[in-house]
């Protein structure tokens, strides 16, 4: 899947833009401000019904105007579709192929899109909840059922958690806890045999971008040892003091380390960059792997915490993917990007293809 032609529509700084990509690498110059990374917050608002950098949607509107749009023109083995999204602060509304879409997950499968940008070493250094997103997206990319089988979760434990706080009976909590236990099982078999995929192909990344193993732990959220119905029933006076479960998918953590030892806390900023990106790249390899085509990867100020050696592994992996690339650039910098890249320049919230 690939973006051939975009229109935004007053999303933040930008005013009005349609324009066409190259399928492979394409570049974008501006100075600060210029709108360069909000032009890659569009795309991947585009393909998650979410920004990557707030979770107001009025913010994302431009100065003075009461809502933003964004159409793309995606490219598949199945043809083309176009996919639009219309946000305010009322709200947000997607439609794909002219119709409109009935949840996010749908905008996702037909718009597969991943983020490299200065914040991705959060992705080691927060807790595991943005791991969990990390590790989900990968997930639902490969494994059809999983969609389901995690809102199955969801709902059962939603349903739980309302008994446990309400003072339902342990009858009626126990109720919950069998379903909750099978559609947990799913969730976990899926995520696992994906985190078993995900470390081998992020080793070799790792050792390419810094010479090092690395290691993604995957940690499922209840005791190895034990069915999460027995966990359940055995913290059952617990979760009701905290009034939700303790244990669980919804718990799941996917740690990360390198050369041995965990890279939370213990490595610099700039291997923290790097591990990110390894396991990015893994993730954005395997989802060509099992789909037959590429995903869309966004990459905004690749150099920052990284020296030119480093940067220029990055690219160069980068480049070797079967993927389509948006990467940023101030103009006074030159990416060691392939010959065959297209050029773009953003300026005051317009943008050019340059020639």
């Amino acid at each position: 899947m690939g973006i051939r032609r975009l229109q935004i529509r007053d999303f933040r700084c930008l005013r009005s833009i349609d324009i066409e990509f190259g399928r492979s690498v394409n570049l974008i110059e501006g100075e600060n401000a210029s709108g360069k990374t909000s032009l890659l917050e569009a795309m991947f608002t585009l393909g998650r019904g979410r920004s990557f950098r707030s979770t107001r949607l009025a913010s994302l509107v431009r100065d003075e105007c009461s809502e933003f749009t964004v159409v793309g023109w995606i490219e598949s083995g199945g043809g083309e579709r176009v996919a639009g999204i219309s946000g305010s602060g009322q709200g947000l509304e997607a439609h794909l192929g002219g119709s409109r879409v009935r949840g996010l997950a749908e905008l996702a499968e037909a718009l597969p899109v991943q983020n490299l940008d200065p914040d991705v070493h959060r992705l080691v250094e927060d807790g595991p909840a943005r791991r969990r997103q990390f590790l989900d997206w990968g997930v639902f990319h490969v494994e059809p059922s999983f969609i389901s089988a995690w809102r199955r979760y969801r709902k059962a434990n939603q349903q739980r958690n309302v008994l446990l706080r309400t003072g339902g009976s342990d009858a009626a909590v126990r109720a919950w806890e069998t379903e909750l236990a099978s559609a947990a099982a799913d969730v976990d078999f899926a995520r696992a045999a994906y985190a078993e995929r995900l470390q081998e192909a992020a080793q070799g990344f790792g050792n390419k971008l810094l010479g090092e193993t690395l290691f993604c732990d995957y940690r499922r959220g209840w005791p190895q040892d034990q069915d999460l119905a027995t966990s359940l029933a055995q913290n059952r006076v617990r979760d009701r003091e905290y009034g939700a479960a303790q244990l669980g998918p919804h718990r799941a953590d996917l740690r990360l380390g390198l050369g041995g030892r965990p890279a939370r806390g213990r490595v610099s900023r700039g291997q923290q960059k790097l591990v990110s990106a390894a396991i990015t790249l893994a993730q954005m390899q395997i989802l060509y792997e099992c789909r037959g085509e590429p995903g869309v990867l966004l990459m905004d100020d690749p150099e920052a915490e990284l020296d030119d050696v480093r940067v220029g592994r990055l690219i160069g992996l980068v480049c070797s993917l079967p993927v389509q690339v948006f990467v940023t650039q101030l103009p006074d910098r030159t990416l060691p990007l392939p010959r065959e890249t297209e050029r773009f320049h953003v300026e005051h919230g317009t943008l050019r293809r340059v020639i």
